[in-house]
């Protein structure tokens, strides 16, 4: 049982970071059986909070619309562990209209990232043990095995992502920049990169190909709002608005990055021999023709997110630099010590 705990914990942490109320104990379940599937969950608020720059945004709509794991816990020496995700859509948008910097609030955030930092350390660790205490040392050789083979087997596919950000400009217009994917996708191959189950135990090179298919950026300059849609409709709007392989090129006039396409097959040499004639990793990448194109009113709703970027970041610097000219003094430092006769700082409120 020590595989299924870990595949269920993983997955309940790392899906907890981003859905609402997730159902655990139906998700073990699952696990147990070999088979999960998750329809129609909702992003939470801040499920793009890890963006690299953060920002004053928050998830006003979004939904996973369906997650499937499946795991051969019978036959894991010759079957893959394929994962699927379908439908990743999410509409962001500032936060209030009159967002301000809080530092306070910024801090504690700060403090509950490093906490869930070692709290997710000790529970990796925690797994170790548990894997150490039940496993012995004769089948330890055998465990390292097959984990090797499950992770070199691993098949992940990603269809349907939309993530969309609308806000108004300086004369109250709507406008809207987006991120489309229509399919990413990771499995393993044989020697003529063909999809298939491989032993690294009879081989040492292992063959990855990873495709990815029609990643667009595009900037709804006259964007009508999807904020109030219905369930329903918003998913079919977000789905409608992904342009595929096939497409007709009136779609793409609003994308300022046309739909890119890309291969990339990497080939990792797992010999314990160091050789510095044989590389350990050979990876060729192939894009397919990247264009771009930038009308003025799309130009000018890149520089009103811009401003709405710098205004953010502004306030954050104008925040700290007053609190550190002018720190806040509790209520008996402003009082002073009535036994010395000492006068407190002065507060700032």
């Amino acid at each position: 049982m020590v595989f299924e705990g870990i595949v269920s914990d993983v997955l309940s942490r790392v899906l907890g970071e981003y859905v609402k109320n997730l159902n655990k104990d139906q998700l073990k379940i699952g696990v147990l059986g070999g088979n999960v599937v998750l329809t129609n969950l909702e992003l939470k608020e801040d499920a793009l909070a890890n963006l690299p720059i953060n920002l004053p945004i928050t998830v006003k709509k979004g939904f996973l619309g369906r997650l499937e794991l499946k795991v051969p816990w019978k036959d894991l020496k010759s079957k893959p562990v394929i994962v699927n995700i379908d439908s990743i859509f999410a509409l962001a948008v500032p936060q209030t209209a009159n967002y301000k910097y809080d530092e306070e609030a910024e801090k504690k955030k700060e403090r509950e990232t490093k906490k869930k930092r070692i709290e997710n350390y000790e529970w990796l660790k925690s797994i170790k043990e548990a894997e150490t205490e039940q496993i012995g040392k004769q089948d330890d050789t055998f465990t390292g095995r097959l984990v090797t083979k499950i992770i070199d087997n691993l098949q992940i596919v990603i269809n349907k992502v939309h993530i969309r950000f609308e806000h108004k400009n300086e004369i109250g217009r709507l406008y809207a920049i987006g991120v489309t994917l229509d399919k990413i996708s990771a499995q393993s191959t044989d020697e003529r990169w063909i999809p298939s189950f491989i032993d690294s135990t009879k081989s040492n090179i292992i063959r990855k190909l990873a495709e990815m298919h029609s990643l667009g950026v595009y900037i709804d300059d006259s964007a009508q709002s999807m904020q109030n849609l219905s369930t329903q409709e918003f998913s079919d709007a977000f789905y409608n608005a992904i342009p595929s392989l096939k497409v007709h090129d009136s779609m793409l006039r609003k994308f300022i990055v046309k739909p890119v396409s890309s291969q990339l097959k990497v080939s990792i040499n797992k010999s314990d021999l160091i050789e510095k004639s044989v590389p350990k990793i050979i990876s060729e990448c192939i894009f397919s023709d990247i264009v771009c194109a930038l009308s003025a009113q799309q130009h000018h709703c890149i520089l009103n997110l811009l401003q709405f970027t710098n205004e953010f970041l502004r306030d954050i610097k104008a925040v700290q630099a007053f609190t550190a000219k002018h720190p806040v003094a509790t209520v008996s430092e402003q009082a002073g010590d009535p036994a010395t006769g000492r006068v407190g700082r002065e507060a700032v409120v």
